[in-house]
């Protein structure tokens, strides 16, 4: 197993230290020390001293160590979200959920990815999504789109990407139809690919396959060019943080165009006077998506556009960088569903404590978790576009 310099430095701190327990939300939801990122780091830094060091000179067979460990631990690699919470919390700052990646390309490459995730990759292979639709289910969602939707792909400098959850998801497709709903209202001259619109990718980079992942990135790139693309919307945090930063590092250069989340992209809508919004006079509990807040720095942002729409915004106390995940990141949900409910469930009796109206996100996986942990407490969850949607006024 190869690893830079800084990684192995960073590894060997991690290793031996655990302070960030506190933080874990998988931890807080399970009280099972094995899915402590203690336990990750430790458990990369025996595949890695395995291969490089002095123990490896020393042990009669090292690679049956390893072998040992992932055939009876592998899966707890994958029972993590990414959300990053031990990387905003450690004091050493070496932000180690991006070890827990490169732990899982090794997993991954090894072959013991459990095979729910093997599964999810043949998906994307073969279907172009994580899911395993159709093309032509990536236009279920029109047929409850009151609105236009677009116009010819070519014809529009704005495409809204909207991402496999949001087509998927029959809780999240309203988040489309919202969308068109904004544009459409705005007067601007959008387009989407339809059909034709790839995975962002972020699966196969969150269960290890680089190799698939550049080939990938490459492919969703050149379909945007081709779109005569200039400005990318998306409201899905996930394909934001693939399109605006990662595609970045993974092909060495910046990108022919724009990317905006919708957040801030309906927010300026609004301040530029393209669209006016009704008042709702309701609390509102809002929740951080970990992609948005975390990892790409949207905070106040979402928490504006809900002031305009006339919310009164509750924080709760896991908030902003600080946020606390919704449980449906990572492929959680797709190796172990129980954990990530358990997860979800904490997140939102956490919202709830603030005695709210209405649970808030701007998020498609945050929303389709939330609404599913929610559904006993008789708490409605919107993704803040349908917020807006819902109060749109004319003129």
């Amino acid at each position: 197993m190869m690893l830079t310099e800084a990684e192995v430095r960073n590894l060997s701190i991690c290793a031996g230290c655990g302070q960030c327990l506190v933080d874990c939300p998988v931890y807080k939801a399970s009280a099972d020390t094995t899915h402590l990122p203690l336990f990750k780091g430790r458990m990369l830094r025996k595949i890695y001293e395995s291969s490089h060091g002095i123990l490896s000179a020393l042990a009669a067979d090292p690679r049956s160590e390893v072998e040992r460990l992932l055939s009876a631990w592998s899966s707890r690699i994958y029972e993590c979200t990414l959300c990053g919470a031990c990387s905003e919390n450690c004091k050493y700052e070496i932000e180690p959920h991006k070890l827990w990646y490169r732990l899982r390309e090794y997993v991954y490459t090894r072959n013991y990815a459990p095979d729910s995730l093997k599964a999810v990759v043949e998906n994307l292979r073969v279907h172009g999504n994580p899911y395993g639709l159709s093309k032509g289910a990536r236009r279920f969602w029109l047929r409850k789109a009151s609105s236009k939707v677009g116009i010819p792909v070519g014809e529009a400098k704005t495409i809204y990407f909207i991402g496999c959850t949001t087509v998927a998801k029959h809780e999240d497709r309203p988040i489309a139809i919202s969308m068109a709903k904004i544009l459409n209202k705005a007067g601007v001259d959008w387009a989407i690919l339809g059909v034709e619109e790839p995975c962002c990718g972020a699966p196969i980079q969150m269960i290890g396959d680089e190799t698939l992942l550049y080939g990938h990135a490459r492919r969703v790139v050149q379909k945007l060019r081709e779109a005569g693309a200039e400005t990318v919307v998306t409201a899905c945090p996930t394909c934001y943080r693939m399109l605006s930063q990662e595609y970045k590092a993974i092909l060495g250069g910046d990108l022919p165009f724009k990317v905006e989340h919708s957040s801030t992209y309906v927010k300026r809508l609004i301040e530029e006077g393209y669209i006016r919004v009704g008042y709702a006079g309701v609390k509102a509990g809002y929740h951080d998506p970990c992609e948005l807040s975390r990892h790409t720095g949207i905070i106040s942002e979402p928490r504006r556009l809900m002031e305009m729409v006339g919310y009164e915004v509750y924080d709760p106390d896991y908030s902003g960088e600080k946020t606390f995940c919704c449980g449906g990141g990572g492929m959680i949900k797709a190796c172990n569903a129980e954990l990530s409910s358990k997860v979800s469930t904490v997140r939102v009796h956490q919202l709830a404590r603030g005695g709210v109206d209405i649970i808030v996100t701007a998020c498609p996986s945050c929303k389709s978790s939330l609404s599913a942990a929610s559904s006993g407490l008789g708490l409605k969850v919107l993704d803040i576009v349908e917020a807006v949607a819902q109060n749109l006024e004319d003129g």
